[in-house]
């Protein structure tokens, strides 16, 4: 699937110009690509993964499509991450654990600036875990929000496949 049919409809982001919008997409994860030579398409592969997840779960068109441009843009704010943090081989230090563990939030002030709402809870909580050990918020169980989870499970699958 291309980037172009996720963005075929009018998004309930109040996006007037969809050209707009789907280069600001287009450009925010072509960014996380060229930081990040590690997990080099990985969002493609993710944005792949939640469609099916979401049509086992029968979602509508719609709601796959929003869920699809949140898989393709949840980790932009590894942007605001060093990259010599990124590419480090070998075990990463604590602060730079902690360093890593803000890219959700980084991603969802940069998404903020975008007007691409919707998806700001699911980028900031795909680090979550059911059991409250994640982060940024250590949200729990069904407090998480559904859509976050889908990611982190594909998120996590897709990862080990690399």
């Amino acid at each position: 699937i291309t980037t172009e049919k996720l963005l075929s409809k009018k998004s309930d982001d109040n996006i007037s110009n969809k050209r707009v919008y789907l280069n600001t997409i287009k450009a925010l994860a072509a960014a996380v690509d060229a930081k990040d030579s590690y997990t080099r398409y990985h969002s493609q592969r993710l944005m792949l993964m939640v469609k099916e997840f979401a049509k086992r779960m029968n979602f509508d068109n719609e709601r796959t499509r929003i869920l699809q441009i949140a898989a393709l843009l949840h980790d932009v704010g590894k942007i605001g991450i060093p990259e010599s943090i990124l590419s480090k081989e070998g075990p990463l230090s604590s602060q730079e654990i902690e360093l890593i563990k803000n890219h959700p939030i980084l991603g969802a002030n940069i998404l903020n600036k975008t007007g691409i709402k919707t998806i700001i809870p699911w980028i900031v909580h795909h680090h979550e875990r059911f059991d409250g050990k994640g982060y940024p918020s250590k949200l729990k169980g069904e407090k998480i929000p559904l859509e976050a989870r889908i990611i982190a499970i594909c998120d996590a699958y897709e990862a080990n496949e690399v």
